[in-house]
């Protein structure tokens, strides 16, 4: 299939080695070669070389690229000439601003039909007095261009000496996306690839750059990988500021902030130079959107087809970032992803609209210096909070708001003891108001055991305490075990009236689940895959939506 390339800033303004120059005057240093091996290939002196790159010793790099002939050569009939030498980090757009000129003009100025740079690459960026200088006399017979990995409509204009438009209407284009290999005509005879005369070098202001947003919806963030500021939607048009490593820092209304330069494309007028619109002001109101997976299992990639980065389970609630084909650019808790399209949809399937103001608190049991069951290696304590975690994580993105009784190494209290730290976990129910309670365990019994069970308190029969909502407790129970025990797939044990402490002592309605058993490895090889866990984890989240559904 022919791989389209769109006109992006990435060609703009992005900072990367140099891949067209003129082989005559520069070279780029290959492995095993030395300055003295370079100097004798273009018979030239090493000092000649030095001088002319402005090198300090003989060493050289991979890569790097020198100047073989004297710069100055290329610049006859020329007098009053300003040099500068590229620095890490510049770009052309920095360049033009720090010497009050233009991108167009140190282009013109310096021969080159991109806006890349290198570092050490030198640049004319000022000049008076040009020697006039015989034109080409123009072609007549019809030229056929071959289009190359990198070129854009914009780069092949700036080199033959034509806009942008001139090419699209002699090809019949109806957009300015080209494929490598594409066949180009360029047959009007004002056309041919010749040096343009250089501007006037009188000061002037900066031309401003701008791009448009080509995804769906685009971040805009504090930083490069930062928090979102707002999100831009699809068309919406921004200033570029400046260029770093992949990302463009850009005005966009009242917002400025940091956009991935892969979903902006630049604005271009008709003869290939940008535009310089109204700016926009965002609207009020930002719209955010959001899918469900409807898979069994979903994985994120760190690109379409790269390698897996998590899995999504069936329902877990992403924001789409933008799509690319039949790829969306999701986020989903902490991670951001490529997911396949075909798999995410609109309709949740069950709606998680009855999350509004409720609050839940999750309990991992045990923990610190109560490992709880153990099988080899494997410890109960660990179990139940990574399962915490990816519920807490489930539910924050249904809505909920969502507190966790302990830390991943500790237990409740600072110094564990039992009681005490068990009260601790009730007391965190009062602390944050909450509107149900799950405690989350890990059964443990003679070899042959297996199953999931579930809790719920509604007698007094141990020290005459009792939960104070048992039927609520109840339903809670029923619920949550009928979503997350399927996930699991082990033997369904049911759902029981219990006394434990977390369930008597608890005055809002409280459940407590124990996923299977460690003891046997049946149970524990689910429960200690990636997979289990996030569906085990969904489930529980999906359960405790379900209750607010039904007791709401």
């Amino acid at each position: 299939m022919k791989k389209k390339l769109l006109f992006s800033t990435a060609a703009f303004l992005m900072v990367a080695p140099l891949t067209s120059v003129h082989a005559e005057t520069v070279h780029t240093v290959q492995k095993g070669e030395t300055l003295f091996s370079v100097s004798q290939k273009y018979k030239v002196s090493v000092s000649q070389l030095m001088s002319w790159n402005n090198l300090k010793s003989n060493s050289i790099y991979t890569g790097e690229v020198l100047s073989v002939s004297n710069p100055q050569s290329n610049l006859q009939g020329i007098t009053g000439i300003q040099t500068y030498y590229v620095k890490k980090g510049d770009t052309l757009w920095s360049i033009a601003t720090a010497y009050k000129t233009t991108v167009q003009q140190l282009m013109s100025l310096n021969k080159m039909s991109t806006s890349t740079v290198f570092v050490g690459q030198k640049l004319v960026v000022s000049q008076t007095n040009v020697s006039p200088t015989n034109p080409t006399s123009p072609s007549t017979s019809t030229q056929i261009y071959t289009v190359k990995a990198g070129d854009t409509l914009f780069s092949i204009s700036r080199t033959y000496n034509v806009t942008v438009n001139n090419i699209m209407s002699w090809n019949n284009l109806k957009s300015s996306a080209l494929y490598v290999g594409q066949k180009l005509s360029l047959n009007s005879s004002s056309i041919s690839p010749s040096t343009p005369t250089p501007e006037p070098t009188t000061p002037s202001t900066p031309s401003k750059v701008y791009a448009t947003v080509a995804a769906t919806s685009l971040n805009l963030r504090n930083s490069p990988n930062g928090s979102v500021i707002t999100t831009m939607p699809q068309g919406a048009k921004v200033e570029i500021i400046q260029t770093s490593n992949g990302w463009n820092q850009v005005k966009y209304g009242s917002y400025t902030g940091w956009a991935s330069i892969s979903y902006l494309k630049l604005v271009v007028s008709g003869d290939g130079s940008t535009s310089t619109p109204t700016p926009i002001t965002p609207p009020p109101t930002t719209t955010v959107s959001y899918a469900y997976v409807t898979a069994s299992a979903l994985n994120m990639r760190t690109s379409p087809n790269g390698s897996v980065v998590t899995i999504l389970p069936n329902g877990a609630k992403v924001q789409v970032i933008s799509t690319s084909g039949n790829w969306s650019n999701v986020k989903y808790g902490s991670y951001t992803g490529w997911v396949s399209s075909d798999y995410l949809s609109t309709n949740s399937g069950g709606s998680p609209a009855n999350s509004s103001g409720k609050i839940v608190v999750l309990d991992p049991g045990h923990g610190g210096a109560d490992a709880g069951a153990v099988n080899g290696s494997y410890y109960e304590k660990n179990l139940t909070y990574a399962l915490a975690t990816k519920a807490k994580q489930y539910l924050e993105n249904m809505g909920y708001r969502v507190y966790v009784t302990r830390t991943s190494s500790g237990s409740c209290l600072p110094v564990y003891t039992l009681t005490p730290d068990l009260q601790c976990r009730v007391d965190k129910a009062k602390t944050y108001d909450a509107d149900a309670f799950v405690s989350i365990h890990i059964n443990a019994a003679v070899p042959g055991a297996i199953g999931t069970e579930s809790y719920y308190n509604a007698n007094s029969s141990y020290d005459g305490s009792m939960n104070k909502q048992p039927s609520n407790s109840k339903i809670l129970a029923q619920t949550v075990h009928s979503y997350f025990q399927p996930q699991m797939g082990s033997t369904d044990r049911g759902v029981h009236d219990s006394s434990l402490y977390v369930l008597r002592k608890n005055t809002v309605p409280a459940t407590l689940i124990e996923i299977g058993f460690i003891s046997d490895y049946r149970d524990l090889n689910k429960m200690i895959n990636n997979t289990y866990q996030n569906n085990i984890s969904n489930g529980i989240a999906k359960g405790i939506n379900a209750y607010f559904a039904k007791v709401n």
